[in-house]
């Protein structure tokens, strides 16, 4: 079994416990690798840290159940107690006891920093960014470091969740870009990156990325007349990276990302750039404009929500995309004398609403027939025992088919 013990103090070890550690196969496999890929230096060099530093015990405070990180993998230790006689036999001693048993169990990536004692700035519009003093290169990831150290998270998930938040490093502070201010970086990226690829459902490696997101910087810094060139650069980096796929190359190299002699710009966007293809996840983009809209009107038809998309993307870039799929999550839909109303609603409107039964009153209040796609992600937040979704509507409510689809209405 995968079981570290703590030993009881004795004569013979003084006042120490010790623990004996039994390393899961997943942990080693997790540490074995060497570190020596491009994306692990880039990390690695990114923020200051050591190859030794990666393997690290944390706790949100000393209080906290402790994990164990990676690299690239959270672990955490939770007590596991059973009546198995287990001993550690010494030259001097006879046995030692063993009490209670601790599992290293690997974590799902967590969903949030712990962002206590860091200085958030919130841009919302681009004469924001104007407002923000330039940010020494040295110490650009400072207030990033401290996060990364205070939240119980391997490195290479650290990386992508400060991504898929919206903040970007500087220096002293964190920034939080707020909708508004990303739908403007949105736009510019799209039309630098439809100046360059010809193919918007296309793989591109890191070089063209990093083209297209310094002609996007000038573009940007030219229309709204920015001073800055590294922090716009920097916003327009952590933005276009949310919006996309990539697959990291597995090519090793003991040569930084970093070229020697590479101006300021080159230098961070070696290093905030992972070695990979990349494609642009469209539905997501989509899913952005639909929200941007929705939170705004939190009522429209169906006809008019997909005309304000459109007009909210660039002339040339034409994505395929289902709507059902975009609006799954962030709304319902209603008829009304002939026409498909979308309905705002995610499940964060409905956190007062924490049991199954309440969960249930108040969205067959909202709507009496729904079909269990649409009201499945309302429904996984009160749905503990992770059941699947039929089985756990059948005991709060009636589920029946209809034309080859599953419905969900009061009892």
């Amino acid at each position: 079994m995968d079981l570290y013990s703590v030993l009881d103090p004795s004569p013979t070890s003084s006042e120490t416990s010790f623990h004996l550690i039994q390393l899961p196969q997943q942990l080693l496999e997790s540490i074995k690798p060497p570190m020596d890929n491009a994306n692990s230096q880039r990390l690695l060099q990114k923020y200051n840290f050591s190859r030794e530093q990666c393997l690290q015990f944390k706790a949100k405070d000393g209080f906290s159940t402790p994990y164990l990180t990676t690299m690239d993998t959270t672990f955490k230790i939770r007590q596991q107690n059973h009546s198995n006689c287990v001993m550690l036999l010494e030259n001097d001693t006879n046995y030692l006891n063993f009490d209670n048993y601790l599992i290293l169990e690997k974590q799902p990536t967590p969903t949030s920093l712990n962002l206590n004692g860091v200085d958030i700035v919130q841009v919302s519009l681009v004469s924001d960014i104007d407002n923000l003093e330039e940010v020494n290169e040295a110490n650009l990831y400072k207030s990033t470091v401290q996060v990364l150290n205070q939240t119980p998270i391997s490195l290479l998930e650290f990386d992508k969740l400060m991504v898929e938040n919206n903040i970007v490093p500087n220096g002293d502070s964190l920034i939080k870009l707020k909708p508004p201010m990303v739908s403007i970086l949105l736009t510019s990226l799209l039309t630098s990156l439809l100046n360059i690829v010809d193919d918007i459902n296309m793989e591109f490696p890191t070089s063209l990325l990093s083209q297209i997101l310094t002609e996007s910087n000038t573009l940007l810094r030219e229309r709204y007349h920015l001073r800055g060139e590294l922090l716009p650069l920097r916003l327009l980096t952590y933005t276009f990276l949310y919006f996309l796929n990539y697959n990291e190359l597995n090519n090793t190299t003991t040569e930084t990302p970093a070229e020697a002699g590479a101006s300021t710009q080159e230098s961070f966007l070696s290093l905030a750039l992972p070695m990979a293809n990349f494609t642009l996840q469209h539905n997501k983009i989509i899913q952005f404009l639909s929200l941007t809209i929705l939170r705004k009107q939190q009522l429209l038809p169906l006809d008019d929500l997909l005309i304000q998309i459109r007009l909210n993307l660039p002339a040339n870039y034409l994505p395929t995309f289902e709507i059902n799929d975009i609006l799954t999550g962030i709304s319902y839909t209603t008829k009304k004398d002939g026409q498909v109303l979308v309905n705002f609603l995610t499940p964060d409107h409905l956190a007062n609403f924490n049991t199954p039964q309440s969960r249930f009153e108040k969205l067959f209040s909202l709507k009496n027939l729904w079909p269990i796609a649409e009201i499945s992600p309302y429904l996984q937040p009160v749905n503990t025992k992770a059941l699947k979704i039929e089985k756990f509507c059948l005991k709060y409510s009636r589920v029946r088919k209809q034309k080859g689809q599953t419905y969900v209405s009061p009892r």
